[in-house]
């Protein structure tokens, strides 16, 4: 991201603005718009702050994405999720890699995060850009703020 970008908040109707990301699945770099606009359907971008581990909200709402219930109703309303997460890559690797035994073996086939088309933001800035981030905070992972944000559209 520019200086410039640093140094602004995306509001309703702003474009939304590219990032180079990591993709979990295979750790390829991975350009936002380029994702976004590969795939006609809709697009449901939800942007989360990583600490997994220690935010259990975080935690139960990446799990909840991934419940087959819930892909499949993506599915049927032609929309597709994409994640995108504030943290390392290998962060959120160990958390997937642990979910199993936070949901239990009982529920094993009724969530896959393989499923979930998810980017690392691992220095936060765009967190920043979607004001998930404390204005006075020098680093953006340090000043995620406890929300998430859900950003429904085809456009940018």
């Amino acid at each position: 991201l520019s200086p410039a970008q640093r140094r602004m908040e995306l509001c309703p109707g702003d474009e939304l603005p590219n990032f180079d990301g990591r993709r979990v699945h295979g750790g390829s770099r991975q350009d936002l718009h380029d994702l976004l606009f590969q795939d006609p359907r809709r697009t449901l971008l939800i942007a989360m702050g990583g600490n997994f581990l220690s935010n259990p909200v975080a935690a139960s709402e990446l799990v909840h994405l991934a419940r087959a219930e819930f892909q499949q109703e993506l599915r049927s309303r032609q929309v597709r999720l994409v994640g995108v997460c504030a943290c390392s890559l290998s962060e959120l690797r160990d958390y997937i890699a642990g979910v199993t035994h936070v949901v239990g073996a009982d529920r094993k086939e009724d969530v896959d995060l393989s499923s979930l088309d998810l980017l690392v933001d691992q220095d936060g800035e765009f967190h920043r850009l979607l004001g998930l981030v404390r204005q006075n905070a020098e680093n953006a992972l340090e000043g995620l703020l406890p929300a998430t944000v859900s950003i429904p559209g085809s456009t940018l």
